[in-house]
């Protein structure tokens, strides 16, 4: 059992926590759909440097001070 989990705001020393945990959530989840983009991992970080980060509020989730998981919200909107 975790001793804490917390909610927080995005910080740019996030960065590699957060893009590892995106794309390996994906290649976990959608499969198949990973593998037709045929994206190599630094065009994910790319696009999530260039379109993810300035345009969306990000929150982690961090357990025992480690990035655990994300959100990035564009307005009432949860994108990823």
């Amino acid at each position: 059992m975790p001793d804490q989990i917390s909610i927080r705001e995005y910080r740019a020393e996030d960065f590699d926590a957060v893009t590892i945990l995106w794309r390996i959530s994906r290649e976990k989840s959608l499969p198949d759909f990973q593998r037709a983009k045929g994206l190599f991992f630094y065009q994910d970080r790319d696009y999530f440097q260039n379109h993810v980060v300035p345009d969306e509020d990000i929150y982690i989730a961090q357990v025992d001070g480690r990035v655990a998981g994300f959100m990035a919200m564009r307005g009432d909107f949860i994108s990823l």
